[in-house]
This record gives C-alpha cells, structure tokens and sequence, in this order.
C-alpha cells in the first residue's frame, strides 16, 4: 500500500522498480528485503536492521536532497513511527561527501569496521534520539512543529 505523506513534495514510502535500481547502483548493493523506504525525486531512503532499539539508515541522493522537511520525515519516522532510540548509518572511509554530511546532521562517529565494503573500511555512525534536532520528541517538542 502506498502512503503519501506529502503531496505537494511528492515524499512517499512506496519506491517504484526503477527508483529501486538506482539506489542500489548508488550504494553499490542490493536492497534489503525488509526494509521500509522514504522516496522523492531526488533521494531515496532505505530503513533496515530494524531491533526495536535501532534501525539503520542508507541514504542514496542526488546534490541538493537534505533539505529540512525531508530530514525532518526521517527523523520523525525513525523515532516517532519506528519508536527507535538511536539510528546508524556506515559510510565507506573514502566517501568524503558523505562523511560530511552525516556530521552536518548530527551523527557520531562510534567505529570502524574494517575491511567491510568491498576490501573498503567502513566507518559507523550513530545518533541517539536525545541528540537529534530533526524532529519533535516524545513526550516534548524540539523546534518547529512539523505536520506529517
């Protein structure tokens, strides 16, 4: 079933074949088959690892996709929604852009594994939902509201 959260951003949770193949060209992996996804145009966010505690994020998007409505519905799905008390990502070492971006969102470096990504070290980030400031917390807000 799909879910539009958003009609005038087109932002869904229901991404088409062709979206698929090219997230998984981006990250140069297959997509899970358990996972849930977040869509627009220009990005595409694939939710996995799912414990209860944790889910893991992998994030394919073009130049420009973080905008502050978008991280928000991340934020509020993987907290709110999912009820999760932190989140991960990994980065490949060499991807520098992305190794950017996830400190400008807020994630912590918490490790290495190496070798991980084809021969590649792969670096682990996390972010405890204490640390987020994408979302509004359980129980109070953190910034402006946001209707979902």
């Amino acid at each position: 079933m799909k879910h539009d959260l958003n009609q005038q951003n087109k932002i869904t949770s229901e991404p088409s074949n062709s979206q698929i193949k090219w997230w998984e060209k981006e990250l140069g992996r297959n997509a899970p088959s358990n996972c849930a996804w977040l869509c627009k145009d220009d990005v595409i966010v694939c939710f996995f690892n799912y414990t209860g505690d944790d889910v893991e994020l992998a994030i394919a998007g073009k130049k420009g996709w973080a905008t502050r409505q978008f991280v928000t519905y991340v934020f509020i799905y993987t907290y709110l929604q999912l009820k999760c008390v932190r989140c991960t990502v990994r980065v490949a070492a060499s991807n520098t852009i992305s190794l950017k971006m996830v400190n400008k969102l807020g994630f912590k470096c918490e490790g290495i594994i190496r070798q991980a990504l084809n021969g590649e070290d792969c670096l682990i980030f996390g972010m405890l939902e204490t640390e987020s400031r994408w979302h509004i917390k359980r129980g109070k807000t953190s910034g402006k509201k946001v209707k979902t």
